[in-house]
């Protein structure tokens, strides 16, 4: 008997370049998707197969931009890894697919939202009691303040100073200068 392990992402080490952004790809469509709760297992399992079809097209366009030539010069075609490298990248497209292209807004619960907002200590204890109080005149307004500015009635517009300077303007051919004769 075949005994099969596996490692998924905990085989890939995480201290690459390439396995961080992979692992970025993947927390990206999750977030994306509305979070890791609202994911179902099918799901979850089409966002390691993208994260992983990534992982490869990115390993191959990597190598295909390292080879001095991507056309094999004898038979005057491209190099047969371009086969492969589109079926990946079509897998990867029709992953994304299913998956939606769409961000999914994350259901905000408002009555646990408006609870962890605002502490019981600062509810007042009676409604009618503060709109009675904002009812009430601030007896300790200073009316020299009010007193102080003036009405509309006492301020003087200001006179609008405009001058417009009209002055002949001397019309020239290009590249000449103007001649005191013209």
């Amino acid at each position: 008997m075949v005994r099969i392990k596996l490692a998924g992402f905990s085989a890939i080490d995480r201290r690459t370049a390439a396995a961080r952004a992979t692992l970025a790809f993947k927390h990206e469509l999750i977030a994306a998707l509305g979070g890791e709760a609202d994911l179902s297992p099918q799901r979850r399992k089409l966002i390691d197969m993208a994260a992983r079809a990534s992982l490869l097209l990115d390993h191959i366009d990597a190598w295909l931009f390292q080879q001095r030539s991507l056309v094999n010069a004898r038979a005057k075609t491209l190099l047969p890894v371009f086969v492969q490298r589109q079926a990946i990248a079509d897998h990867l497209t029709r992953l994304l697919d299913k998956l939606g292209l769409d961000r999914v807004v994350k259901p905000i619960d408002l009555a646990s939202y408006y609870a962890d907002a605002k502490p019981v200590d600062a509810q007042p204890a009676d409604p009618l009691e503060t709109v009675e109080a904002a009812r009430q005149p601030d007896v300790d307004a200073d009316k020299s303040d009010i007193e102080a500015q003036p009405d509309a009635d006492d301020l003087e517009p200001e006179p609008v100073v405009s001058e417009v300077v009209r002055q002949p303007v001397r019309r020239t051919q290009v590249g000449k200068e103007p001649t005191s004769n013209e």
